[in-house]
């Protein structure tokens, strides 16, 4: 899937379930998104593997196109790497997010023709539900959904989003002052 299609999908997943958890702001779509991004990490030719040229081109040769990063444990391992460095601030909701779009992203790519290796290297199985080719009409149409799907729930109120702790400029002072004490 592209990565235009992965973060429209995605959001139309995440962000209704965001609203219903008192977790939609600004912060947690960004986490979110980063999250749905990270698992191309593996190509160099995809949106983030251009932004991070020489490590992506590392796990490339390392793991290969689908690789770890298209397996659980890379979700798994973005949580628990953030949760080690957001616990001190009370901020676990980030790690959730992060890891989530992650998972949409593997999710969703268990879809396409190519399909995933969810449990690599534990077993070999790819778990794939052939519905559409990279690029394809398909894969376009799911995006325009999720636009259309967006807006439904955006023009029902539905997206109802909530204060923003880290833009919050006493609660950031806290956390700036933490990270970097004087």
């Amino acid at each position: 899937m592209l990565y235009t299609n992965h973060l429209l999908v995605s959001n139309a997943i995440a962000l209704p379930i965001m609203a219903q958890t008192n977790t939609l702001n600004l912060t947690n779509v960004l986490l979110l998104n980063l999250g749905v991004l990270l698992p191309d990490i593996d190509e160099p030719h995809s949106v983030i593997g251009q932004r991070t040229l020489g490590l992506s081109n590392i796990i490339k040769a390392v793991f290969g196109h689908r690789g770890l990063t298209h397996t659980i444990f890379f979700p798994l391992a973005l949580f628990f790497i953030s949760a080690l460095l957001t616990v001190k601030f009370d901020a676990l909701t980030l790690s959730y997010c992060l890891a989530f779009g992650a998972t949409l992203h593997i999710l969703e790519d268990s879809f396409s023709k190519n399909g995933v290796y969810w449990l690599k290297p534990l077993s070999k199985f790819k778990y794939q539900i052939p519905l559409y080719t990279t690029g394809g009409v398909v894969e376009k149409t799911l995006g325009v959904g999720a636009i259309l799907f967006i807006y439904y729930c955006y023009s029902q109120g539905k997206l109802t989003t909530v204060p923003d702790p880290f833009l919050n400029p006493a609660k950031l002072s806290q956390w700036l002052t933490a990270i970097f004490p004087h």
